[in-house]
């Protein structure tokens, strides 16, 4: 019997919120095989972010993450540096992250890239 997964999850335009990401966020680190998480266009707040931390250094599988028109001010962006880092010293798999430029300041970006000099993670910003 062939087993059937969930490899991509695009939620794009679903405009989530911490009431509606949370729980995806906790599901994805628990299911371990999602590739491309598509969260453009969500209104994320605190409580999502940490979700997305715990997902971040934990999920082998994750290959994309696609976060355009995702609505992150600069604390949330060093929150998510902060996770990307915890998954370059685990040694995790590389990732590619898709950001809108309008969506993140400069010194944001910055932040990003230092956290993620030398290690096999590649932002796009579209």
């Amino acid at each position: 019997m062939k087993s059937e997964s969930l490899t991509d999850l695009n939620l794009s335009g679903c405009h989530l919120d911490d009431k509606g990401l949370v729980p995806i966020l906790k599901a994805a680190r628990k299911i371990n095989r999602i590739v491309k998480l598509n969260l453009s266009g969500s209104h994320p707040g605190n409580a999502s972010l940490k979700a997305l931390g715990e997902l971040l250094p934990t999920d082998t599988a994750l290959r994309e993450l696609v976060l355009q028109s995702f609505y992150l001010s600069p604390g949330q962006l060093d929150v998510l540096s902060q996770a990307l880092q915890s998954r370059i010293e685990q040694n995790s798999a590389p990732l590619t992250i898709r950001l809108s430029k309008e969506n993140v300041n400069g010194l944001s970006i910055m932040r990003l890239r230092h956290h993620l000099n030398c290690s096999p993670t590649v932002l796009i910003f579209d």
